[in-house]
């Protein structure tokens, strides 16, 4: 399919997302000077683009869109005084969805962390930030989902800490200073890709949860030590862990086993295809990834992102009913392409629908990858 077509579905699609209120924080002629201000005025569902420069964080509980329109250089977004976080999303209803977008944009932490999604219903989308929390949680999640965390450099301690939530993370970057990179209670997790770094504890840490793993072949899951105490790379108490342990390059430190299991752990072998993708201001060019291990027929499906479906550890988490194939083939370690033009309407800034891809092994039953959001920057 050539990406004019993929171009037509994704525009199709997407239509009836038009008319939501614009709003600009900061920059020449802003409709509000700081964030906090912007966010408790403008309706749910609205769009706030946020110039560069440095602003105050907030807390919602409202469906809203905000793309912070700058790198990492050019501004962040700071605790207020005294907050424990920078950002808190709490409390937003099933059925609404918040996304937070960057180009790289810089979250600061507060005492306890960056950002905070907790007693949400509704779905939420994190792409595209850059937090370094140090001694703080950089995304702290808990009792919430689904949240999907995309293409982001997380550093904390923890980098990502999930309790009692489906977290879905695909392409992050994530590494603490002093613990674990991701740890997760009572969670339901979907990783794909990215990188993993502890220090002195396992770059993974699952107690009472179940996670599915995708990897490339050279995904790392690392950890270092500043002690002669042997540290795995990967634990697991109580939990189900669902992946293919040759596609990832698993580091442990002073001669621990680079994966642990205990308790009732169970591990199931899968290798669950990688899909990537990336969108882009209206009329940019975005464009998807999509490989495997072998060499199986597959087919990339694009459509609203919806709370998931699972059969085990899969969760298919776009709704079939206004689903379309964007493209297809042959899925293999060279991967599927496509890049295409996104739709030009400028009411669509921050719109967030779902990719997810799924492969048919010989066995007759699909495996599907884990799901991306694509959004309009």
């Amino acid at each position: 399919m050539n990406f004019h077509l993929v171009g037509a579905v994704l525009a199709g699609s997407v239509l009836g997302s038009l008319g939501a209120q614009v709003a600009t924080v900061g920059g020449v002629s802003p409709d509000y000077l700081d964030l906090p201000q912007a966010v408790a005025a403008v309706a749910p569902g609205s769009i706030l683009i946020v110039r560069p420069g440095k602003y105050t964080g907030f807390t919602t509980g409202k469906p809203l869109r905000i793309h912070l329109d700058f790198p990492a250089v050019g501004g962040s977004i700071a605790p207020a005084s005294g907050a424990a976080y920078a950002i808190t999303i709490s409390g937003m209803p099933a059925g609404g969805t918040f996304s937070l977008t960057g180009d790289g944009a810089e979250v600061k932490a507060g005492a306890l962390g960056a950002i905070r999604i907790a007693n949400t219903a509704g779905r939420v989308v994190v792409e595209g930030v850059t937090v370094a929390a140090g001694a703080a949680a950089a995304i702290d999640v808990q009792n919430a989902g689904p949240v999907l965390l995309h293409d982001c450099d997380l550093a904390g301690t923890p980098g990502v800490l999930v309790q009692t939530a489906t977290v879905v993370a695909n392409d992050l970057r994530v590494s603490s200073p002093g613990g674990n990179a991701l740890v997760a209670y009572h969670g339901t997790l979907d990783v794909a890709g990215g990188r993993f770094s502890g220090r002195d504890l396992p770059a993974l840490s699952l107690v009472d949860s179940g996670i599915r793993l995708a990897g490339d072949g050279g995904t790392p899951i690392k950890v270092s030590s500043t002690s002669p105490i042997p540290v795995p790379a990967f634990t697991a108490v109580n939990s189900q862990v669902q992946w293919d342990p040759t596609r990832f390059v698993l580091v442990p430190a002073n001669g621990a086993a680079a994966f642990q299991g205990g308790g009732t752990t169970t591990v199931i072998a899968e290798d669950p295809p990688l899909l990537t993708a990336r969108g882009g201001a209206p009329g940019a060019n975005g464009w998807i990834r999509f490989s495997g291990n072998g060499a199986l027929p597959g087919a990339v499906l694009f459509g609203p992102f919806a709370a998931p479906t699972f059969t085990g550890l899969s969760g298919l988490y776009l709704d079939l009913a206004q689903a379309s194939i964007v493209f297809g083939g042959i899925v293999d370690p060279a991967g599927l392409s496509v890049s295409f033009q996104m739709p030009t309407a400028t009411a669509l800034l921050g719109d967030v629908s779902c990719l997810q891809g799924a492969v048919l092994p010989p066995s007759g039953q699909f495996v599907l990858s884990g799901p991306v959001p694509l959004v309009t920057l």
